[in-house]
């Protein structure tokens, strides 16, 4: 059975939108850029929400701060062009710290803990 090209672009042009329907269906859902969403896949891994410095909106991305060696972890948040931080210690808890990110330079800050 040979196949020819006009078979093989028949068989790809059936197939193909069956192959792709799960990629763009999986892709927005791993995308998330509300707080509470990206909080809560955080909390099912047994974080908790200490803090949330800024405002909750949708950002245009986000980062995330964790050290198991230092002694502190600084949250930074920006709101209205003005930069503020505070220092979390880690003394009997691990801190992690979640930014995000907004259009308009501003971030804020989620900071949750986990028992050591």
């Amino acid at each position: 059975m040979t196949l020819t090209l006009k078979k093989m672009k028949e068989v790809t042009r059936s197939f193909l939108p069956i192959l792709l329907l799960p990629c763009l269906l999986i892709i927005p859902l791993g995308c998330s850029t509300d707080p509470s969403d990206i909080i809560g896949q955080w909390e099912e891994e047994g974080w908790k929400l200490v803090n949330f410095h800024g405002k909750k909106k949708p950002a245009e991305r986000w980062s995330k701060l964790s050290s198991q060696k230092a002694k502190g972890v600084e949250a930074t948040w920006v709101e209205k062009g003005i930069r503020r931080t505070k220092v979390y210690p880690q003394a009997r808890e691990w801190i992690l710290v979640l930014t995000f990110h907004y259009e308009n330079g501003d971030k804020a800050a989620a900071v949750l803990r986990k028992r050591k």
